[in-house]
């Protein structure tokens, strides 16, 4: 991502617009495989001639009960949440470093909220797997200290937490109703879905210059979700 380019066009960056140039529309899907995440960093630097920002969304996710969940789960789920987001950054670090750009973390709400009894009766039954939980605390635990050795480089790190957000692939899930109708009615202060424009909007600030002053921050994305909690 470039820094023009963000400036520009603040939320396209973060979603697919096929209207838009293809420098503000690349999307790089990242393995948790260090010589594949070498090589997409490389070929975006040799492409565009340096990096800005970085967005480490990292996609993995699913539901389960502890103690059941099978270990084969977990170690799955650390290695493309935790693992593929610490190669993206260690691997973007010293372009980010040579521009000093900054890098956007995508956490979850699951980070931290803890998933008794009451809480899934208040979500409608839905229960994130504990590796999911796990994956994305140590992804806020990671961008803390990121962020701890880019300030010299004056390099930025920061996080989005959103909440439940009805994407196409949630809503063909579970449905608009449902969960996340009992999740937005019961735990949530904005009594209405999240939607990926919501996220989008909020990477895009954290990348742009008009978060210069902002380091070591997790922006929540969930409708008010943490303060009723």
């Amino acid at each position: 991502m470039s820094a023009k380019g963000l400036r520009s066009s603040p939320v396209h960056v973060a979603r697919r617009n096929p209207h838009c140039p293809t420098e503000r529309c690349s999307l790089l899907r990242i393995s948790p495989d260090e010589a594949a995440v070498s090589g997409v960093i490389n070929a975006a630097v040799d492409r565009y001639g340096r990096l800005d920002v970085v967005v480490a969304n990292a996609g993995g996710a699913n539901i389960g009960a502890w103690p059941e969940e099978p270990v084969e789960q977990w170690r799955e789920l650390i290695d493309i949440n935790l693992h593929g987001t610490m190669l993206t950054c260690r691997t973007a670090w010293p372009h980010l470093v040579a521009t000093r750009g900054n890098i956007v973390v995508i956490s979850s709400l699951s980070a931290w909220m803890g998933v008794g009894a009451h809480e899934m009766e208040r979500m409608g039954g839905f229960q994130p797997s504990a590796a999911y939980q796990a994956s994305k605390a140590g992804i806020e635990g990671l961008a803390t200290h990121l962020a701890g050795r880019g300030g010299e480089h004056g390099l930025r790190v920061n996080v989005v937490r959103p909440g439940r957000i009805l994407t196409d692939k949630w809503q063909g899930f579970l449905g608009e109703d449902g969960l996340f109708w009992s999740h937005y009615q019961n735990i949530q202060l904005l009594k209405r879905h999240g939607r990926a424009e919501d996220v989008a909007a909020a990477v895009a600030f954290l990348a742009s210059d008009e978060a210069a002053f902002i380091t070591a921050a997790v922006l929540d994305v969930d409708g008010g979700a943490v303060a009723k909690l």
